[in-house]
C-alpha cells in the first residue's frame, strides 16, 4: 500500500475566476472591432452595393435578352435599375412552360439604393461625358453582357476615395481605390 496519502491538484475557485474575467475583458475589449468588420456602413457599403447594382444590371440584361438601364440620380445620391423586363419564361422543347424557379433569377439581387450619409458622388462619366450635376444620368446593360463605358468615384469623410469602372467590353464593374488611377481617369 501507499503510504502517502493521495494528493490531487486543482484549480482552486480564485484562479477560475480570475481567468474567467480575463476571457471577458478581452471579449469586451474586441467587440467594437467586430461589430464594424461584420457590419456593413458607410464606404464600404457605398461600394458594395454599387458594385452589387452594377451586376444585377449585366445580369437581368443578359438572362432577360432586353437592354436594361441603371440610372443614377446624383444630386439625391441614388441609383436602382429601371427598365428592362423580368426574366421571360423558359419554354421547354416540348413547348411546354418551365416552372418559375427555373426561369427566374434568383432573389436577394439589390436593384438600387442611395449612398450613405456624408457620401457623394465626385465623378460620373458616362461614355466620356460627365453626368456628375446632372438630374440623371443612364448607364445602359446589353443582352450580350456589355454595357455603356462608365467610371464613377464617390468621396466620404476623411477624404475617403473609392472608383468604379465598368468596362464596355465585359460589363463587369472594378473597384479602384488608387487616387492617383482616379486622378488620371479625369474631372477629378
Amino acid at each position: 500500500m501507499n503510504s502517502h496519502p493521495s494528493s490531487r491538484r486543482a484549480f482552486t475557485l480564485i484562479e477560475v475566476m480570475v481567468v474567467v474575467a480575463i476571457i471577458g475583458l478581452i471579449m469586451a475589449l474586441g467587440a467594437p472591432s467586430l461589430y464594424k468588420m461584420m457590419k456593413r456602413e458607410g464606404m464600404r457599403k457605398a461600394v458594395d452595393e454599387l458594385e452589387q447594382v452594377c451586376r444585377a444590371a449585366r445580369g437581368r440584361a443578359i438572362l432577360s435578352g432586353q437592354t436594361v438601364t441603371l440610372e443614377f440620380r446624383p444630386m439625391e445620391r441614388s441609383f436602382q435599375i429601371v427598365g428592362g423586363a423580368s426574366v421571360p419564361v423558359a419554354v421547354a422543347q416540348d413547348g411546354f412552360e418551365a416552372p418559375p424557379s427555373v426561369a427566374q433569377p434568383t432573389g436577394g439581387q439589390l436593384s438600387g439604393g442611395t449612398l450613405p450619409e456624408g457620401i457623394t458622388f465626385e465623378m460620373l462619366d458616362i461614355n466620356l461625358l460627365s453626368f456628375r450635376e446632372s438630374d440623371f444620368a443612364r448607364i445602359r446593360f446589353f443582352p450580350n453582357g456589355t454595357c455603356d463605358e462608365c467610371r464613377l468615384v464617390i468621396v466620404g469623410p476623411n477624404d475617403d476615395w473609392r472608383g468604379i469602372e465598368l468596362e464596355n467590353t465585359t460589363g463587369v464593374p472594378t473597384v479602384v481605390t488608387d487616387v492617383n488611377v482616379m486622378r488620371d481617369w479625369g474631372g477629378l
